[in-house]
């Protein structure tokens, strides 16, 4: 068989998507688009949950980068003090819009 008559499929490209947020704690921080499998596994582990501010502190850990590579953790969004708040709710509407959220879930936060 030859395969060399074949015309070849194009495949999809999907560029992912990436945001840049200026806040006054953290710097610049980039929140990108993470992969679907990702966010699928991220929104079943908080599916029971009546709020989704869970759900966005959880993908912003996986989505957000500061200014020299810092990454948020769980840990870290817990300890921040309330002058950080403002810049913490930014972060996590951005990396859920960013990450295809609808504007229903991520106004719940």
């Amino acid at each position: 068989m030859n395969d060399i008559n074949k015309k070849a499929v194009p495949a999809f490209n999907i560029e992912p998507a990436e945001e840049t947020i200026n806040t006054r704690c953290f710097g610049q921080v980039r929140i990108r688009d993470i992969g679907a499998q990702r966010i699928e596994a991220l929104l079943t582990a908080h599916q029971e949950e009546k709020d989704n501010m869970p759900l966005l502190r959880a993908i912003l850990c996986e989505a957000g980068e500061g200014p020299h590579g810092e990454r948020f953790t769980r840990d870290l969004l817990d300890r921040l003090p309330a002058r950080a708040f403002r810049d913490s709710r930014e972060l996590m509407v951005a990396a859920g819009r960013v990450n295809g959220l609808a504007k229903d879930d991520v106004g719940k936060a």
